[in-house]
């Protein structure tokens, strides 16, 4: 089942999949963003202000330096982004022990349907990072409260939580 969604969405990357009706709007509309890094890192750092963008520049940093090539850029993106699902999951089992494994990975795969999940991993967006450190966060929380209640935990979660906040600010 999980490797037949996963299929889906493979299509709906062929298919140039929108179901939001705006991710490929907001992709194409901020794509210079990431193209005035790549051409002047430093000068596009200092004055993004300019740019009169409310998201954090991470997002469109990381984009200027993954490849020139726009399909590379936005096949990493959709493969990252289906740590989001994994990342549940793992936060699933720690907190419901008493549920089948089976029954919590069905749940996490159910992400993969979501449209908003679907659009911007086929439209990289800043929102979806935002998540995935979100995720990363709650998983080391979880790991922390039922785990092992060590400083490293904690550190991690809070480092995951803080890049979560900077990424999209609305976390």
């Amino acid at each position: 089942f999980l490797f037949f969604l996963y299929l889906t969405l493979i299509i709906g990357f062929y298919f140039s999949e929108d179901s939001l009706g705006g991710a490929f709007d907001d992709y194409k509309g901020l794509f210079y963003v990431s193209e005035k890094f790549r051409s002047d890192f430093l000068s596009t750092l200092l004055n993004y202000n300019q740019l009169g963008h409310r998201q954090s520049p991470i997002f469109y940093i990381f984009r200027s330096l993954i490849s020139e090539i726009e399909i590379i850029q936005r096949l990493f993106f959709l493969h990252l982004y289906l740590l989001i699902p994994v990342f549940f999951y793992l936060c699933l089992k720690i907190k419901y022990k008493e549920i089948n494994n089976n029954n919590l990975k069905l749940l996490a795969s159910v992400l993969l349907l979501f449209p908003t999940f679907r659009s911007y991993s086929i439209w990289p967006d800043p929102h979806l990072l935002g998540i995935l450190f979100l995720t990363i966060s709650i998983y080391y929380y979880l790991v922390f409260k039922y785990k092992s209640k060590t400083l490293k935990n904690a550190l991690i979660s809070s480092f995951f939580l803080a890049t979560s906040a900077y990424v999209s600010p609305n976390f």
